[in-house]
């Protein structure tokens, strides 16, 4: 059995940063994939489509996204599905799917000049859609 996810999309808010009595951190993050709408070939019109992550990372992950990553960044996750439950104050048992990040890439910012086609990162340098900093090896403290 095989349960990976890899996602390419945009952050849709800052990231959340959760800090236990610990020490360690755990941020929360959701990352918006959007499908281009297209006309078929009857002239039907297809809408874009978005499809909406909610991330977890933990230890040096958790840190790199907290500190690098912002609403709109553009960020590459790789990671595990999971479905969790709990009961609401009313005792009805709700269930959500998160991605347990075990890898994140920060790609180029979204913001783009119209010269040159190469994107401009949140450090104010110019690249061609080159990774900014990659976390991918497991450290002690990132496991769930």
């Amino acid at each position: 059995m095989y349960n990976k996810q890899l996602i390419i999309g945009n952050l849709g808010k800052d990231p959340e940063v959760v800090t236990f009595p610990d020490g360690s951190k755990e941020v929360k993050f959701t990352v918006a994939v959007t499908e281009k709408g297209f006309t078929t070939s009857t002239g039907k019109q297809i809408p874009d489509h978005t499809e909406w992550f909610n991330c977890v990372a933990k230890g040096g992950k958790a840190e790199f996204v907290s500190q690098y990553m912002h609403k709109g960044d553009r960020i590459f996750c790789e990671g595990k599905t999971y479905t969790n439950e709990y009961r609401d104050s009313q005792g009805i048992t709700k269930r959500f799917t998160e991605v347990r990040v075990t890898e994140v890439i920060g790609l180029s910012s979204r913001q783009q000049t119209t010269d040159n086609r190469q994107q401009v990162n949140s450090f104010g340098g110019q690249q061609s859609f080159q990774p900014q900093q990659s976390f991918g090896q497991p450290q002690q403290g990132d496991l769930f």
